[in-house]
């Protein structure tokens, strides 16, 4: 950023030299005060920070007034986050607390402005943010994946921390929609909401699977949702990350990348790993076809069987390609 006029540095000792730059400034004898104009910005911590109309305001015991729709950018090295319309009060050169709106981009390009209701610097002189994502905002982390909670923002984390609920806004009316709880930093660009062993508000657990009823020897499917009786048998189950490929207008429940592509060397010690580990679930949102890869989990009435793919589709007509043992 291109500064230029004068600097103005404080020598209160408790504001630690706090210095900033304007080319336009006043000081009035009758009220003591010192205006400013023209600021630029007034770096405190690791944080830039953008006086929305430029001007600064001290008082006679160097107190700097309340900045408004301001701008903050943190870190000044990294950039990776930006609070719009920021309500700013500095109190020296490594600290300063406030409001504003968080400016989240989406993988679409799409931007939001997320309430923070804290913005400070922590003991390490970092800066952190905190708000809370009511459900009748409707903020979607990705196209068809909507999100309710905690917002919490690092400043040398390149992706903010969300922690609260998730939902897959489908359009299988034979499915029901279910938040589920979850805690992890998302990238905005690639949103992959990590699902395990998720509950929903009450609770319940969720499953996106293909299941066995055992009450009317049944088979069905769910997505993200519960099962119909306690007692029905999964068949082939999935969890992993969470994502909607908007090209396609699928949902994709895919192994983290840890598990995948990686063959691990077993003990006979190590612990039996899930049957689902691995396994992978893709779901039309257009026709509501579900498909799910991996390992099967066999009931006792079907035959042994190695499967390759398991494909469910309407709920009415469904596939099974397996291979004889």
């Amino acid at each position: 950023m291109n500064i230029a006029g004068s600097e103005f540095v404080s020598i209160n000792p408790s504001q630690d030299s706090l210095r900033w730059y304007s080319p336009d400034a006043s000081y009035n004898l009758t009220d003591y005060l010192i205006k400013a104009k023209d600021v630029k910005e007034i770096n405190v911590a690791d944080a830039s920070i953008i006086p929305g109309d430029g001007k600064v305001v001290i008082e006679k015991s160097t107190y700097i007034r309340t900045l408004v729709d301001a701008k903050v950018v943190a870190n000044t090295s990294t950039r990776y986050h930006t609070m719009m319309n920021s309500t700013i009060n500095i109190t020296s050169r490594k600290n300063y607390s406030g409001s504003g709106d968080y400016e989240y981009v989406d993988q679409l390009k799409v931007k939001h402005l997320l309430r923070l209701t804290q913005i400070g610097v922590d003991t390490s002189y970092q800066t952190f943010a905190n708000g809370d994502i009511p459900d009748s905002l409707n903020f979607m982390l990705s196209p068809n994946i909507q999100y309710k909670g905690r917002l919490s923002i690092q400043a040398s984390r390149q992706s903010p921390f969300f922690r609260g609920f998730a939902r897959a806004n489908h359009n299988c009316t034979a499915l029901r929609q279910n938040w589920f709880g979850f805690a992890a930093e998302i990238d905005p660009k690639g949103v992959n909401v990590p699902v395990r062993s998720p509950l929903n508000e009450n609770g319940e657990k969720l499953y996106s699977s293909i299941l066995f009823g055992k009450d009317s020897a049944n088979v069905y499917a769910t997505f993200m949702s519960a099962k119909r009786s306690a007692s029905d048998q999964e068949i082939v189950s999935a969890e992993g990350l969470l994502s909607y490929d908007n090209w396609s207008k699928g949902f994709r429940l895919m192994p983290p990348p840890d598990e995948t592509g990686k063959k691990e060397k077993e003990s006979k010690d190590a612990p039996e790993k899930p049957f689902n580990a691995g396994n992978a679930f893709a779901g039309d949102d257009v026709n509501c076809a579900f498909r799910v890869e991996g390992n099967i989990n066999l009931v006792p009435t079907l035959v042994s069987l190695k499967p390759k793919l398991l494909e469910l589709q309407n709920s009415i007509r469904y596939r099974i390609h397996c291979i004889l043992i």
